[in-house]
């Protein structure tokens, strides 16, 4: 069975709900979040539902969603090193490094 990624630290949906995610999880969904919601880039609410899903251990890998260097940008370091520092070196890399690697 082929699993789906999916993005939503910046649905309004979630972002009102994070709960909503559960029965994705629960059904095998992976949960991609966005680097830059990770680190703030888009606001205290995306960044804020992104810490509520780590928190619930719900989060399977970090990816760019980087459109370019100049208007978005990578923030994968920015985000590597934000999870070192909260969520420990160990999950940082599996959250950017192998995760990612696999899929």
């Amino acid at each position: 069975m082929r699993r789906r990624t999916l993005r939503f630290e910046r649905n309004r949906g979630v972002m009102e709900r994070p709960e909503r995610l559960r029965r994705f999880v629960e059904d095998g969904c992976f949960i991609q979040l966005t680097a830059g919601s990770l680190v703030g880039q888009f606001g205290a609410k995306a960044q804020h539902v992104a810490h509520v899903l780590m928190d619930k251990g719900w989060v399977h890998a970090v990816a760019s969603d980087s459109h370019n260097l100049g208007g978005r940008r990578p923030r994968m370091t920015d985000a590597h090193a934000f999870l070192s520092k909260h969520w420990g070196v160990a999950t940082a890399r599996q959250l950017t490094i192998y995760a990612p690697a696999a899929m």
